[in-house]
C-alpha cells in the first residue's frame, strides 16, 4: 500500500479545490469532495499517513443514530472514544507512524507553528475546514485562521505535493 501511494504521488499531486466563503465577518473554507483514489493520496499529503481503509473519507456511518458519526475506526491500537475531541484525537493518532484509522476527516498533523490544529471534515459533497477550539472543532474561522490554513495548502502546492486551486464561494 505504502509503495503504491508513493508511486502515485511521484507521478501527480492530488487536486484540492477550495472555495472561501464569508459568513458574518468569518470565513468558511470548503473543498470539493475528492474521488476515492485522490482521497487516499490527500490523506497522505495532508496527514503524513495513509488511511487504514480505502473509503474512510466517505464513511459517515454511525453506531448510534442519536450521536454524530464516529471519526475513528476501532482498529490499529485505537481504543476508547471513537468521537474524540481535539486533544484526545491528537493523543490517539500521535503514536501511529504509518497508517491512521481516521473516518470522514483529514486531520492536519503536526499542528501549525503556533499550535493550531486544523482538520478537513466530510460534509456530504464537500470537505469543510475546521479548527480545534477547546473540547471541539469549529468551522467559522477568523480571517487570520483561514489565511494560515490556506498558506499551508499553498506551501504544499509550491513544493509539488498538492494540486491546490482557490476560488471565492
Amino acid at each position: 500500500m505504502r509503495e503504491r501511494i508513493t508511486a502515485l504521488l511521484a507521478v501527480a499531486a492530488p487536486p484540492m479545490r477550495v472555495a472561501v466563503m464569508g459568513a458574518g465577518g468569518k470565513k468558511v473554507l470548503q473543498a470539493q469532495r475528492p474521488r476515492a483514489d485522490e482521497a487516499v493520496l490527500l490523506t497522505q499529503v495532508l496527514c503524513g499517513r495513509a488511511p487504514t481503509r480505502y473509503d474512510a473519507l466517505f464513511d459517515d456511518s454511525t453506531d448510534d443514530v442519536l450521536l454524530p458519526p464516529t471519526t475513528l475506526y476501532a482498529e490499529a491500537g485505537v481504543a476508547g472514544d471513537l468521537r474524540p475531541g481535539p486533544a484526545a484525537l491528537r493523543a490517539a493518532l500521535a503514536p501511529l507512524p504509518e497508517f491512521w484509522p481516521v473516518k470522514a476527516q483529514l486531520p492536519m498533523l503536526p499542528p501549525t507553528v503556533d499550535g493550531r490544529f486544523f482538520r478537513w471534515a466530510a460534509r456530504g459533497v464537500v470537505l469543510e475546514a475546521e479548527l480545534a477550539d477547546g473540547a471541539g472543532f469549529r468551522n467559522l474561522l477568523s480571517a487570520d485562521e483561514a489565511e494560515e490554513l490556506l498558506s499551508l495548502l499553498l506551501t504544499l502546492r509550491l513544493s509539488g505535493k498538492l494540486g491546490f486551486e482557490l476560488s471565492a464561494g
